[in-house]
């Protein structure tokens, strides 16, 4: 599929405060897929220099949005989706390291061809236990050198209708459901985009690897959320009990 203007692809990357693993993430998506974005912007939560030192050295010409105090991940997102200028939107964190294949075009055309599509999100198939994830029975759309599966529908609460990990999404989709930061967390977003009817598709076999399970980063505006969500609840207990 050829890329051109109405199909502008932004890159959209969270980063901050690990700058090593940043590095091997934007080494290996763009070392065969930098040509297929059309803008790049890259949110620093951490405001560490470190980090923008790697995001300089990659792409001097990405929109490099740099914080002094964390605004928390699902703020950070808004913000740079909220000036993104292209229909389409990858996502990625700082923390993937992606196999030395050009696969954009073909997610594009994996999500052109299917409107139900919420997303087309490419981490390796070999990463989840099959065991506890259900997928359709047959492979909806084969092309060369890749095929995707859609995620079964098949409780009420399931996953499968969206996620953070490195995607293709319609910018559209996140004018329909953000912003983000309305949502307490990623379950929210993903239970959200089900009563749209939408449901994510994964291609196969996928083609990167996380790589940050040791080196989480501790969201702190999404912990003091979380206090003040535990105080509220616990206001309205009072409330229910007290004679």
């Amino acid at each position: 599929m050829n890329l051109n203007a109405a199909s502008g692809i932004s890159l959209c990357l969270t980063a901050g405060g690990r700058p090593d693993l940043l590095d091997r993430t934007l080494t290996t998506l763009l070392s065969h897929n930098k040509i297929f974005f059309s803008d790049f912007l890259i949110t620093n939560d951490a405001g560490d220099e470190e980090t923008n030192r790697i995001v300089i050295k990659h792409l001097p010409e990405a929109k490099l949005i740099c914080h002094s105090t964390q605004h928390g991940h699902h703020a950070s997102i808004d913000e740079m989706y909220d000036q993104v200028l292209t229909p389409y939107i990858f996502h990625c964190e700082d923390d993937w390291e992606f196999d030395p294949i050009a696969f954009v075009p073909k997610c594009l055309e994996i999500l052109s061809r299917d409107e139900m599509l919420s997303q087309v999100a490419v981490r390796q198939s070999s990463c989840f236990d099959r065991s506890k994830v259900v997928f359709e029975n047959q492979i909806v759309f084969e092309t060369a050198a890749f095929s995707y599966l859609k995620y079964k529908r098949l409780l009420q609460k399931d996953w499968g209708h969206f996620t953070f990990n490195p995607s293709l999404l319609r910018k559209d989709l996140w004018v329909k459901v953000g912003p983000f930061k309305k949502y307490f967390n990623e379950r929210d977003i993903n239970d959200k985009v089900r009563s749209l009817g939408l449901t994510t598709g994964r291609m196969v076999p996928g083609v990167c690897w996380h790589i940050g399970d040791e080196r989480h980063i501790k969201d702190t505006v999404r912990k003091r959320d979380t206090r003040a969500k535990l105080r509220r609840t616990y206001r309205r207990f009072l409330k229910l009990v007290s004679p």
